[in-house]
């Protein structure tokens, strides 16, 4: 009876162990589907009509060149007048207008020269005293009422880190963790389970 229930336990540990190695290898022919799926097959769809045939791969390369170009066309001074004439007549548009500037602003804060979108990851206190959750430094805002400063924070929800909350904090009510972006990122999507071992001082 014994060596019955320690041969069930060494397949179940076994086959539990196959399972948690294939999830990352899924994870990345899923990615690989999705872009496929919603990157390809989209710009295909518009230069098949041109060259007759269907080539696999042939609408992500198209788009990284359009993007490359753009890009290239954008750095310029023609570009940028260009650029900014188009802007202005889209700002006038109810609505459009204030579209076009929050994604101005949300592609500024994510563009390398001007500025990381985030500083570092910290820990900010979440619901009650003792709790606290990952957020990201975004800058900083002064209080003029309460005459001070307070730093923009954003709170990624898990497992999805594009979405989330922005809340201000006082300076002193944050605790730096002492982690990459990249690490406090892992936390964030992995809901806890991969992060690093300790919390500096």
């Amino acid at each position: 009876m014994k060596k019955k229930n320690n041969f069930l336990e060494h397949l179940k540990r076994n086959i539990l162990r196959g399972l948690l190695s294939l999830i990352p290898i899924l994870l990345v022919f899923k990615v690989a589907e999705l872009t496929y799926i919603a990157i390809d097959k989209n710009v295909m769809s518009l230069i098949e009509p041109l060259i007759k045939i269907e080539i696999p791969g042939l609408g992500l390369l198209v788009l990284v060149i359009f993007l490359y170009v753009v890009g290239v066309l954008i750095n310029n001074i023609f570009g940028k007048s260009i650029l900014a004439l188009f802007e202005s007549w889209v700002s006038k548009i109810p609505i459009v207008g204030q579209t076009m500037s929050v994604g101005k602003q949300l592609a500024e804060s994510l563009s390398p020269e001007e500025r990381k979108a985030f500083d570092k990851p910290v820990l900010i206190p979440y619901l009650k005293e003792g709790q606290w959750t990952v957020a990201f430094i975004c800058g900083n805002i002064h209080d003029e009422k309460e005459k001070k400063d307070l730093v923009k924070c954003f709170i990624p929800i898990p497992p999805n880190p594009a979405t989330g909350w922005v809340v201000f904090v006082e300076k002193n009510k944050i605790r730096d963790t002492g982690w990459t972006n990249e690490e406090a990122m892992k936390a964030v999507i992995s809901l806890g389970i991969v992060t690093p071992e300790k919390i500096k001082k």
